[in-house]
């Protein structure tokens, strides 16, 4: 595996996570990488090297990283009530709002909606 040294941020990620939608023999000859942060559009691994995330974050920070207005906003709803779960008829007002936001984009007269993220995950700044 390339860039490991025993202890290194690589060496405890061969260790301890299960990788999904990987190659693995190709993970386990270039080993993983590991980021520690992002600004923009961009990522940089434990080793400061830069990366073009052309993942955005895998659908969940389509917007970048280190975005003040986003992050103003999760500190906002953090502070107030983290978020919680949609089960046994329970619900956080703010997935309610969401909803009805989605909901009024949506082509349905019928629809309806289910959020599979904690609310202060959502993205937009309102």
């Amino acid at each position: 595996m390339a860039n490991t040294t025993g202890n290194s941020w690589e060496d405890k990620d061969m260790a301890s996570v299960f990788h999904g939608f990987t190659d693995f023999p190709s993970l386990k000859e270039n080993g993983p990488v590991v980021l520690t942060h992002g600004e923009g559009i961009n990522v940089f691994d434990v080793h400061g090297k830069c990366y073009l995330d052309a993942n955005s974050g895998l659908w969940n920070n389509v917007a970048g990283f280190n975005h003040q207005g986003i992050i103003e906003a999760l500190c906002t709803q953090a502070r107030r009530f983290p978020g919680y779960h949609s089960f046994f008829g329970r619900i956080a007002d703010v997935t309610v709002e969401l909803s009805e936001r989605l909901i009024a984009l949506s082509p349905s007269t019928a629809a309806r909606s289910i959020i599979q993220i904690p609310a202060p995950k959502r993205t937009t700044p309102w």
